[in-house]
């Protein structure tokens, strides 16, 4: 029974040696090309400009429709609202001009 175990104790050094040697080698083996953080960025950044762009194809194609079944008149109100709403975008402000003429000014 004591050889038994001696050998049984011999064995299983010998078993956690080769582990440990071969363990690097099978890290290695996990560490594929895929996990390169530089291509994984490339992928995602690829994959959510895809989705943007096809988010973005749908809605201007729903946007097209719902103008297309507009009659005449309400397509010339969209028009002139979406106008107006481009220069009130392009002045920057909402607040009249003599408000921004006579609040107080903080000088730095």
């Amino acid at each position: 029974m004591n050889n038994s175990h001696k050998l049984t104790h011999s064995i299983g050094k010998v078993v956690l040696i080769f582990m440990a040697i071969l363990m690097p080698f099978a890290l290695q083996a996990q560490r594929d090309k895929s996990q390169n953080p530089k291509k994984q960025m490339k992928e995602q950044h690829e994959a959510k400009q895809a989705r943007v762009d096809k988010f973005n194809s749908e809605m201007k194609a729903r946007e097209e429709h719902h103008v297309a079944i507009q009659d005449k008149k309400t397509r010339k109100r969209m028009k002139k609202t979406r106008k107006k709403s481009e220069r009130m975008a392009r002045r920057g402000t909402s607040e009249p001009f003599f408000r921004r003429l006579f609040r107080k000014r903080h000088f730095r």
